[in-house]
């Protein structure tokens, strides 16, 4: 080894030295984020808010730019965005609105909920240039290959539209579809312009607004005659409140066609009965602590309520954040009621309810 060799290998053992339990690339990446590492499958990417468009009274587009290590979406595909709020980073689920073909940029259309909430925050305080951090880009609530050969049938309520946008940007709006838009109000309609304008430039794009404060009945399968005679032919994608989603499983089941159904749920589906006997008291193992949970309540909201703060992410069952060991005890899967009574599984505490008493790793 020469002399200047010799130096830079010291030089570069002191820095790690200072650096430590960090890294020198982790101290960059802080000052400089532009610096940071590509990211590795589970990490955080950074991102700037380069532009903001107001699309409904309480409802805001953010665009933004992913930094390194972005590999891109697929059309209908989420990310986790986590924002900064007095010193804690929080995570939400939120459905990329823009198309798959820009790979530089991603929009992410939220509505506003509870005043407090981070959701208000984003839509009506979050600054151009700010900096947030998101997931890479997950889901399953994509187009299926060949299904523009049967053609298209999108069905969306509210922000349920956001997924399908991005669909129908990434092309499918040239393309045999048929659209039922729900919302309360004409001013309530998210990309309404947008959506009229696509109709007006494609003949194979139709839209049907459905406006319930002025009338106009929730679905069923007389609207879908109406509006979609050949609904029974089509592939079929379904986001937006629970119950809009409920209503077309039960149609899709009952015509034998469950297959061509895909739906994307914005929310935890709970058990429509919960055994009263479900609920018990749970011991979280690694704080010492103790709750009592209610039957049908998930175990993360139990945590929360016991002073505990978990990690988590969607709080849906999509992304695994909140994955934590049953050491003993049953807990009910919400969505589906499956029973799991193996001690040392690793469960979802975010759709998982306590059946009796049980033991977990937090």
């Amino acid at each position: 080894m020469n002399a200047v060799a010799s130096h830079g290998f010291w030089a570069r053992r002191l820095a790690r030295a200072f650096a430590y339990p960090q890294t020198t690339s982790r101290y960059g990446a802080l000052l400089l984020p532009a610096l940071a590492p590509a990211a590795e499958a589970g990490q955080r990417i950074h991102a700037r808010v380069v532009s903001t468009t107001r699309e409904t009274a309480h409802t805001r587009s953010i665009v933004l730019r992913p930094g390194r290590g972005w590999r891109g979406h697929h059309a209908g595909q989420f990310v986790t965005l986590y924002v900064n709020r007095d010193g804690v980073w929080q995570p939400r689920c939120y459905s990329i609105s823009s198309a798959e073909t820009d790979r530089r940029r991603i929009r992410l259309t939220i509505r506003a909920q509870s005043p407090e909430g981070v959701s208000h925050y984003l839509v009506h305080q979050l600054a151009v240039g700010a900096r947030v951090q998101i997931s890479q880009a997950a889901g399953d609530f994509t187009l299926a290959a060949g299904s523009a050969d049967r053609g298209r049938l999108f069905i969306s309520a509210g922000s349920g539209i956001t997924p399908i946008m991005g669909m129908l940007e990434s092309g499918a709006a040239g393309e045999d579809v048929q659209h039922l838009h729900y919302a309360r109000r004409r001013d309530d309609l998210i990309f309404g312009d947008r959506l009229r304008s696509m109709g007006a430039r494609s003949q194979r794009y139709r839209l049907h607004p459905r406006l319930t404060a002025e009338g106009a009945g929730h679905l069923d399968q007389a609207i879908l005659d109406e509006t979609c005679p050949d609904w029974r032919e089509r592939e079929v994608w379904v986001c937006g409140p629970e119950q809009l989603l409920n209503t077309a499983e039960q149609l899709w089941q009952q015509a034998g066609l469950s297959d061509r159904l895909h739906v994307e749920r914005f929310g935890v589906p709970t058990m429509q009965d919960v055994d009263p006997d479900d609920g018990g008291q749970v011991h979280f193992a690694a704080s010492g602590r103790d709750a009592r949970a209610e039957g049908g309540r998930s175990l993360l909201a139990v945590a929360e309520a016991a002073g505990l703060s978990p990690r988590h992410g969607c709080r849906m069952g999509i992304c695994h954040s909140c994955d934590c060991v049953l050491a003993s005890g049953a807990v009910r899967d919400l969505r589906t009621g499956k029973l799991t009574v193996t001690p040392g599984v690793r469960i979802q505490p975010c759709v998982s309810a306590a059946v009796g008493p049980v033991t977990l790793d937090l």
